[in-house]
């Protein structure tokens, strides 16, 4: 029985791990950011965030978790890091003019021995900080795929990393977003802004 018992500690080690992971610290990126810095903004933060669907809150890679670094679900984490963003580009504000809730609607990761992959999805609601409507609501998703590994610690690995890089994409793409560009406009009335 003990054999047997260290066989299968040996084989979970070498296939999957059996342990518990975060990301790194999210890393800000020059790209996602400047996009902000190329006209005058309102201070912004992300003052909400959760899932929408039961399930998402942690990631399984092969028996392994790869859980949040920030509070109990992957939304902190995306939240976080794009208040890192705001900061970057000098709009960030603890009581800011426009308050965003991003809702987190999909997070799934895949990594067999083929391809991996990883999907992520959320809604960013912006919203008027002082009068509180809303003033855009924009669904983002990202899709990435990379070669994984038949190794449990390589394809760990890979994994952590790919979902951090697709979590920079996430952000770009809403920074780009041109209705989300145009609710952080101060310089136009409220009532202009929504699409």
């Amino acid at each position: 029985m003990k054999s047997r018992f260290a066989i299968a500690s040996l084989s979970c080690l070498a296939l999957a791990g059996c342990m518990s992971f975060q990301p790194a610290n999210y890393q800000p990126r020059y790209s996602n950011y400047s996009v902000l810095k190329s006209a005058p903004r309102c201070t912004a933060a992300v003052t909400e965030h959760r899932v929408t669907r039961p399930g998402i809150e942690t990631l399984s890679m092969r028996g392994s978790t790869l859980r949040s670094p920030v509070g109990s679900d992957f939304s902190g984490f995306i939240a976080e890091a794009l208040n890192e963003e705001f900061a970057k580009a000098s709009v960030y504000a603890e009581r800011p003019q426009r308050a965003v809730t991003l809702l987190m609607d999909k997070n799934q990761l895949d990594i067999p021995t083929g391809t991996g992959t990883v999907d992520i999805g959320i809604v960013a609601a912006v919203n008027d900080a002082q009068t509180g409507s809303e003033l855009a609501r924009i669904p983002v998703q990202v899709h990435r795929e990379w070669p994984s590994s038949f190794f449990g610690g390589t394809a760990v690995n890979l994994a952590i990393g790919e979902y951090s890089e697709a979590v920079a994409e996430l952000n770009g793409k809403l920074l780009a977003d041109p209705q989300f560009l145009n609710a952080l406009n101060c310089s136009a009335p409220a009532s202009a802004q929504q699409p």
